[in-house]
């Protein structure tokens, strides 16, 4: 960023509200868009608020890049991005447990898994076979010789 237009803060960048402790050690912000924030934040929160007027074309782009986000290109631009989502934008809150009701998961009844004829056909069919596979497992099974009981060779000769 040496050879940025953009200009330095009057004095050091410090959010002691949404980051006591800084903002690398928020886990939100890296070493390099600390130091961004740092050096340049006091100017970029003066340009948004309009208390300056910016001087240069970074300092335009910048106000451009805040009406409409999308255009961002430069680490600046994106790092206040980041920085005014996270503390202005929505708050997520994720939970290990859920307050809402389970689901019923008919499938049958549900207009969003709406089966046609076709569908119950092939489904039925699926289960048929799953039933064929079981009762040839079973009949399969019942042929088996048993390994648990010992067959002399003499029956083996008997029985051919």
């Amino acid at each position: 960023m040496s050879n940025t237009e953009f200009r330095f803060g009057k004095k050091r960048f410090y959010d002691n509200k949404k980051f006591p402790r800084g903002f690398a050690k928020s886990g939100d912000f890296t070493l390099f868009e600390e130091e961004l924030m740092v050096m340049y934040g006091d100017t970029m929160l003066a340009l948004e608020q309009g208390e300056i007027e910016p001087t240069n074309t970074e300092e335009k782009q910048f106000l451009k890049v805040l009406k409409s986000p999308q255009k961002a290109k430069s680490k600046l631009e994106k790092v206040w991005l980041k920085y005014i989502q996270l503390t202005r934008g929505k708050k997520r809150f994720h939970s290990l447990s859920s307050s809402e009701k389970p689901r019923n998961h008919s499938r049958r009844h549900s207009s969003a898994y709406a089966m046609n004829e076709e569908d119950e056909l092939s489904y039925d069919t699926d289960v048929s076979l799953d039933e064929l596979s079981t009762e040839e497992a079973e009949t399969n099974h019942t042929h088996l010789p048993h390994t648990s009981s010992q067959v002399s060779p003499q029956q083996i000769a008997e029985n051919p």
